[in-house]
């Protein structure tokens, strides 16, 4: 502790701050700056002095307190450059309910627009902090600022002041792992009928109009079509918005690599890649999906058959008519079946190709020992021919099976959700077990729970 009748400096743990502390030195007498300053030296106390603070406690007379009369400096950490986006890299595709419950399917998009020169992104370069410092002297320094690497992808140029990047063409923006790709959307401002002829583009679509009976449609990216669908045969890569719906006749086929959505699908068969939302499916086949997701002011699985890996959540479904309703989740015997099979000829096809490499190092052997047996033998040609044709084939098959075994652990507990009735003769089936409804119940929910597929009370959450 200090000597309360001693003159001393004191200075923080941190060194940041420094405190001055002053006995009366008798009757007209005062301090110099002089002596304070080299008090201060003494103690270490270089930098970050108050002068006006010293004088004015020289000059008033401050005594028997601790005064400060040095503070350090705190770093200033440096800021990383960033880039500024003029555009939604990440597109929300869900859409959203209205306060009369229904669905608001006009306010989605899978589709994200730019014009030619336009900017969409202007960097921020990085700024480098300022160092600090103790009363001591010591330096403290900021953390670095990172400058980012340019932008990548296509379809867009970096202006010369080597800060601002402007599209080159009117077109769809998107994020493509680390790279940004523009590219060109077909549009059809009308309907897609006999004048525009089937559709086959690479690229994104998007139909005003709606799409007529007859018309055939191939897009490589996404689909959105504002009008009703008709009896359409349609195969997208990425994903399917159907805005007002689709009647498909009994003939109508839709196929999405990605997601699905729509007001309603009526007598069509639907694969999707991902989830398929929608309102109503009426007399519907999804042959698979990996969610089904039927919500809205309606809400509704009516007739048909539904298949989901995962699961399915619905309003209700089955009707008052009680039309058989087929509900199938998780994954089928069958591909339990094939894994089964694929592990075998897998493992058969593992020890075969050991066969074939002791057979050629055997030939190996014969030919150094024999020179009599030409290097470009046909026996052993054909050995090497049997190993690549058999490693060929057992790439394929540890490919299938890696596929299949990711489906069979993305499908455990597979369950359907119902917050509102299920009717009579609905059929949930969850691989071999199978369990069908004779009264009309509500909120119940169907989970396939170690081999046992179980009905039980369902609280909707929301």
């Amino acid at each position: 502790m200090a000597d309360q009748n001693k003159t001393y400096v004191r200075v923080s743990g941190d060194q940041m701050e420094a405190f001055l502390y002053l006995t009366d030195p008798g009757e007209g007498i005062s301090y110099s700056r002089k002596e304070i300053d080299a008090l201060l030296n003494q103690n270490g106390v270089v930098m970050g002095i108050m002068d006006e603070v010293l004088d004015d406690a020289i000059e008033r007379g401050v005594y028997y307190r601790e005064i400060l009369v040095a503070k350090g400096q705190d770093p200033v950490d440096g800021v990383d450059g960033y880039y500024d986006y003029n555009f939604s890299r990440v597109i929300d595709k869900r859409p959203d309910a209205k306060a009369d419950g229904t669905i608001d399917y006009w306010n989605i998009s899978s589709i994200e627009h730019v014009k030619k020169d336009q900017v969409i992104a202007t960097y921020v370069p990085a700024v480098q902090g300022l160092s600090g410092f103790t009363v001591k002297g010591k330096s403290l320094m900021p953390k670095r600022a990172r400058e980012l690497a340019p932008l990548k992808g296509k379809g867009f140029e970096k202006l010369d002041d080597d800060l601002t990047y402007i599209s080159l063409l009117d077109g769809k923006i998107e994020v493509q792992g680390d790279k940004i790709v523009i590219s060109e959307i077909y549009e059809i401002s009308g309907d897609a009928d006999l004048s525009t002829g089937n559709i086959n583009f690479p690229g994104d679509v998007v139909i005003y109009g709606k799409v007529c009976t007859g018309v055939s449609i191939k897009v490589g990216g996404n689909l959105t079509v504002n009008g009703n669908v008709e009896t359409a045969i349609i195969d997208v890569g990425k994903d399917i918005i159907f805005r007002s719906g689709m009647q498909g006749g009994y003939k109508a086929k839709v196929s999405a690599g990605g997601d699905i959505t729509a007001k309603f699908i009526e007598n069509t068969k639907v694969r999707a890649g991902g989830t398929i939302r929608a309102e109503v499916l009426m007399n519907t086949n999804v042959e698979y999906c990996e969610k089904l997701i039927v919500d809205g002011n309606k809400a509704a699985i009516i007739g048909g058959s539904v298949t989901a890996l995962q699961g399915i959540y619905a309003g209700s479904i089955g009707n008052e008519a009680e039309i058989p309703t087929g509900i199938s989740v998780g994954v089928s015997k069958d591909v339990y079946v094939r894994k089964e099979i694929l592990i075998k000829k897998i493992e058969k096809n593992e020890i075969n190709i050991q066969r074939i490499e002791v057979g050629i190092k055997q030939f190996q052997e014969l030919m150094e020992k024999d020179p009599r047996i030409k290097k470009d033998d046909p026996r052993k040609a054909q050995l090497i021919r049997a190993k690549i044709q058999d490693n060929v084939i057992l790439s394929q098959d540890r490919a299938e099976l890696s596929k299949l075994e990711s489906l069979i652990e993305r499908g455990k507990n597979p369950y359907v959700r119902v917050s509102g009735y299920v009717y009579p003769r609905v059929s949930v089936s969850a691989e071999s077990m199978v369990m069908t409804t004779k009264d009309k119940e509500m909120a119940v929910e169907f989970i396939f729970l170690d081999g046992n597929l179980i009905k039980r009370a369902y609280t909707y959450s929301g």
